[in-house]
């Protein structure tokens, strides 16, 4: 599957190669990819992960898959709309070096945003007849500087020029 990230569009510039310890986990991936752009307000990570047809260890809601890389703590957690996504989980998280950062995470089935993990398991249950779909998962992470809310600004303002989200083209 294809996974486009957009090129260099309103005030944010990238894809860039900076390295980035936002490493979500997910095992089995039929695609995986991780993209950084610098903004007005900073360091945004964008990170996608797709599979096909679900199988014993290439599912995207599994055991071992995780949004939350390993030693990050989750310090709070919500579901609010994110642009054109009606329902993202918002997770305020403490890196090791105890800095913040906010991760806004969403799925996607047969190109339908998704909300919540029961919601993806019924979709694809009910596609699992037709022909070969995708599901994915989307997240942006951004640091909290000065704070959680303009990064929640900032990631709101990326989230509209990713492609098939709200008004901008990738």
């Amino acid at each position: 599957p294809s996974l486009p990230v957009p090129h260099e569009a309103a005030a944010f510039s990238g894809p860039l190669l900076e390295d980035v310890d936002f490493r979500p986990a997910f095992p089995g991936a039929a695609a995986e990819r991780l993209a950084t752009y610098q903004g007005p307000a900073g360091r945004i990570a964008f990170y996608q992960v797709a599979y096909g047809r679900q199988a014993h260890g290439r599912k995207l809601i599994g055991f071992e898959s995780t949004i939350v890389p390993p030693g990050w703590r989750v310090k709070s957690e919500r579901t609010a709309p994110l642009g054109g996504v009606p329902a993202a989980r918002w997770q305020e998280v403490e890196r090791p070096n105890r800095e913040r950062a906010l991760i806004v995470s969403w799925y996607e089935v047969g190109g339908r945003p998704r909300a919540s993990a029961r919601e993806v398991k019924l979709a694809e249950a009910a596609q699992a007849l037709s022909a070969v779909t995708y599901s994915k998962l989307l997240a942006l992470e951004a640091p909290c500087r000065p704070d959680c809310d303009a990064a929640a600004t900032s990631l709101t303002a990326f989230a509209a020029i990713l492609p098939g989200q709200g008004s901008g083209k990738g």
